[in-house]
């Protein structure tokens, strides 16, 4: 083989190499950007509470907590916070919170909950918070965690409670999908800046970042499939929630440029049985519909649930 000929394939060798390295350290970094991003702490949640979403969490300290812990079918340890102010109601609110987050960002919706006589489950979902796991599954893990807090509840509550879920964002998705799933558990949900589909919001985002998705989110979702045991296009909240005859209130706010609003319409649009209601707040930024226009929010959930148990 001539001198310039070894050197050519050499130099190819390199680069191929070269171009390997940089494509795994690409995937691993989406892959831990999509299941392990950093997760905020309580201090944190604790701040954002306060500035970005005017809300005293002091005004909530007086009011009796009880710490509850669960195993999940994986046998992580998960926590959740009973607020139990109505000792006699059968009525329940299990709040969700969404991704990187904690059980503190759902200390805003409270009040309009305790206004309707609703004993409150706030909990922290597997790998955020005091809860324990090492990543996030969008929901296909999560809702079975979720079925286990229902559980737990009807034992403190009732077989006769009277169920409501509210999620944000990932915790949105998680209670959509229960309504599919465990349909005759729930009397009905508030899903607030939920996507329709795990591997569309995760393209979505790739796209906003300049990803270059359609070569890298193949590769992302086979890191997860072979790591974590899941499909993102299997976790469809959408396909769900659609066939699920629970009553559903869908939110969203129109500037949301993480979850893009169109999949509240879609999801909206093409559920076919139980009542239905949507609420589109102009302009409002994911996870901000609540603070864009609190009194029209609380108006829109307490004549939902009001219409529903009516």
């Amino acid at each position: 083989m001539k001198k310039s000929t070894k050197v050519a394939l050499g130099a190819s060798i390199g680069a191929g190499t070269v171009a390997a390295v940089i494509t795994s350290l690409i995937v691993r970094y989406g892959e831990k950007e999509v299941t392990r991003a950093k997760r905020q702490t309580k201090e944190g949640m604790l701040l954002r509470l306060t500035n970005q979403f005017k809300v005293d969490y002091k005004e909530y300290e007086n009011i009796d907590i009880e710490r509850l812990e669960i195993t999940s079918e994986d046998g992580l340890k998960l926590t959740g916070y009973f607020y139990n102010n109505f000792p006699d109601s059968k009525k329940l609110i299990i709040i969700h919170h969404g991704y990187t987050a904690n059980h503190y960002i759902c200390i805003q919706y409270m009040k309009m909950f305790l206004d309707e006589g609703f004993n409150i489950l706030l909990i922290d979902m597997r790998a955020h918070g005091e809860s324990e796991g090492k990543f996030s599954s969008y929901g296909y893990h999560e809702v079975n965690d979720l079925n286990l807090w229902v559980e737990t509840m009807k034992k403190k509550t009732g077989d006769d409670m009277i169920l409501g879920l509210h999620g944000q964002s990932m915790g949105a998705a998680t209670v959509m999908l229960f309504a599919g799933i465990f349909e005759e558990k729930v009397d009905f949900v508030i899903e607030d800046c939920g996507f329709s589909n795990a591997e569309e919001v995760v393209k979505f985002k790739f796209d906003q970042s300049k990803f270059p998705t359609r070569v890298f989110y193949p590769l992302v979702n086979g890191r997860i499939k072979r790591k974590y045991k899941f499909n993102l296009k299997e976790v469809s909240p959408k396909d769900a929630i659609i066939n699920s005859k629970v009553p559903t209130l869908f939110i969203h706010g129109t500037g949301d440029t993480t979850v893009p609003y169109n999949m509240c319409e879609e999801m909206y649009d093409e559920k076919k049985a139980g009542l239905k209601k949507i609420y589109l707040v102009e302009g409002a930024e994911h996870m901000n519909a609540y603070v864009t226009d609190k009194e029209r929010y609380e108006k829109e959930v307490k004549d939902f649930i009001k219409e529903v148990l009516k």
